[in-house]
């Protein structure tokens, strides 16, 4: 069970999850669900436009839109519940985009698309060619617990319009829908990449008309076209990643096959249930490394070793070869590309302060500050209990920001406003003992909080591990 799951009623076959609507069965909650699809098309159409840039904020305020009545959660990433969450289809397993990155990975990706003016000016045929990309990086990041086709849907009609195509996925072509996008994520061609993504680039190349009007024919003008640009260092990592992920799988399913044929076929189940669980151990490596960028150099030599194993054997297949020069390539970017890397490691955190200060981890993920807390970056303002001589509930903004000291140490600063900062002081000074004897040291105090500086301290690295 996970958090975003309702406690008192989920059980096997019966997943509901936390709801408005007070539904306690499975089946209710998919009705309810279907009931819903009219918000969908008002987006899909176009009658209900969400501006935005396609970036972290823009899906969040989709999927609020989308299911909003239905789930409090709605509009809140998978790290709301810091749900990570795997597929198990019958070729394979699907890993998506570690939680811990999901904002930074959309808002690459809108970065990217606005660079590329948002498809503006392409003709068919390469309007849909780079449509498709985006549809699989929108997807292998799945936002959120809940509602992820449904939102890819709203962004691909709402990126078409933009661009001047209508991009409208019928209810015949549905259940192509599903398997196209798994299908892109797996990757099991190694030797020809883009066939992965062919399914979904037929899927939408039939969805994708040109739009009428003179209006949608100057958005499709070639004007306005722009070259598709070099990936960002930290798009070059995340596909690194997600090629870490997919070589690793391919790696541990060739070693299984080399130690199954070594004995002529002839094994006991046993022995097989052990072979694949021993490799399945590298793919679990693999997935925290995603998690933990700064886990990738203990590593690479478990992997790289197991590459050789694999490369080794003279019964390996051009597939299996394929996927072992992609993981070399994917190896060499992660051993100089650490855009992506946050600051600071989850394990890190000070926890114990950050509860005393009245936001434990958890809260934070939900609020949806860890992630910045982990690049080394400010939080929002946050509310933070302050005595109040009048009586009653008082809280004044902060934020809180990691820094390690010269030790390595990690700790937590707090930033409050001046004014805050002077009222604190000066209330300290009033409640003074008038001998130093009476004083007594802070046990377990919560940090110190700090004045509001007018920027913010540069980005602090520790060292690597």
């Amino acid at each position: 069970m996970d958090l975003f799951q309702d406690p008192l009623h989920s059980r096997p076959n019966n997943e509901v999850l936390i709801n408005k609507l007070g539904i306690t069965t499975q089946q209710e909650l998919r009705e309810a669900e279907g009931a819903n699809l009219g918000r969908m098309a008002l987006l899909v159409e176009g009658i209900k436009p969400i501006p935005g840039d396609f970036d972290a904020a823009h899906l969040k305020q989709i999927h609020q839109e989308l299911l909003g009545n239905i789930y409090p959660w709605a509009g809140e990433t998978r790290a709301w519940g810091q749900f990570q969450g795997q597929k198990h289809l019958p070729n394979g397993s699907l890993f998506f985009a570690p939680y811990q990155q999901i904002e930074a990975r959309l808002n690459l990706l809108g970065n990217q698309l606005t660079q590329e003016n948002q498809l503006k000016g392409l003709d068919e045929d390469q309007f849909v060619k780079r449509l498709t990309y985006y549809a699989d990086q929108y997807n292998y990041v799945h936002p959120f617990r809940e509602g992820n086709g449904r939102t890819l849907q709203v962004i691909l009609a709402e990126v078409g319009r933009r661009a001047g195509y209508d991009v409208r996925i019928s209810e015949q072509q549905i259940k192509e829908y599903n398997p196209a996008r798994d299908a892109a994520i797996l990757r099991k061609n190694g030797l020809h990449p883009d066939e992965n993504l062919a399914p979904l680039r037929r899927l939408l190349a039939l969805a994708t008309t040109p739009a009428e009007g003179p209006q949608a024919e100057q958005l499709r003008h070639p004007a306005l076209a722009r070259p598709v640009p070099a990936p960002s260092p930290g798009m070059q990592q995340a596909e690194a990643l997600r090629t870490l992920i997919v070589g690793s799988r391919e790696v541990s399913e060739e070693r299984v096959m080399q130690r199954v044929t070594k004995h002529h076929f002839k094994v006991s189940p046993d022995y097989l249930q052990q072979a694949k669980a021993q490799e399945a151990a590298l793919v679990a490596s693999a997935q925290a490394v995603q998690r933990e960028p700064a886990t990738w150099p203990a590593f690479r030599q478990q992997l790289l070793e197991r590459v050789k194993q694999v490369e080794a054997d003279p019964g390996i297949t051009r597939g299996s070869l394929a996927h072992l020069a992609h993981v070399k390539k994917a190896s060499a970017e992660l051993d100089r590309n650490q855009a992506l890397t946050p600051a600071f490691r989850e394990q890190e955190v000070p926890a114990d302060q950050l509860t005393r200060l009245g936001k434990p981890v958890a809260e934070l993920w939900k609020l949806g500050q860890m992630e910045k807390l982990l690049q080394g970056q400010r939080t929002d303002h946050l509310p933070f209990p302050m005595p109040n001589p009048q009586g009653g509930p008082q809280h004044v903004p902060m934020q809180l920001q990691l820094n390690r000291d010269a030790a390595g140490a990690v700790g937590v600063e707090v930033y409050l406003p001046a004014a805050v900062r002077e009222r604190m002081e000066q209330a300290a000074a009033q409640q003074r003992p008038q001998t130093s004897q009476q004083q007594q040291p802070p046990v377990q105090q919560a940090p110190t909080p700090q004045v509001e500086a007018p920027s913010a301290p540069q980005r602090r690295r520790g060292p690597k591990r």
